[in-house]
């Protein structure tokens, strides 16, 4: 789930890391994923309670973008189409192709960097 550019989570779904509990580690984006979505002390209570984290703790974290109910997914699904076709396409390229690298930058090199995505849509 935290590899998806939105994060839409129906209700019932139960998620966790229940590495920990195993002797092993989330290794291959896990850890790294998770510590990038949430606060450090949240990160490790996440990681080291190896037990399932609610999908209302995980909107109210801000790692989830949509809460749903089974039966609203075709309405859900469509939205966020919606919203990517109503963007130009060369925009929306632009921002997924940079977006990571922008997050990952100090802020004067992000600052250039977004003058550039800027230049590129001309």
């Amino acid at each position: 789930m935290l590899s998806c550019d939105f994060r839409l989570i129906e209700e019932n779904t139960v998620l966790g890391y229940p590495e920990s509990n195993l002797g092993l580690l989330p290794v291959g984006g896990g850890i790294t994923r998770i510590g990038q979505a949430v606060p450090r002390p949240k990160a490790l209570e996440i990681l080291l309670n190896s037990s399932n984290i609610s999908v209302e703790e995980l909107n109210n974290l801000g790692v989830v973008n949509e809460v749903f109910k089974l039966d609203e997914v075709e309405n859900i699904v469509k939205k966020y189409i919606e919203k990517i076709l109503t963007s130009t396409p060369k925009s929306v390229e632009v921002l997924m192709k940079n977006i990571d690298k922008v997050s990952n930058l100090d802020i004067l090199d992000s600052f250039s960097l977004e003058e550039e995505m800027g230049r590129d849509l001309f």
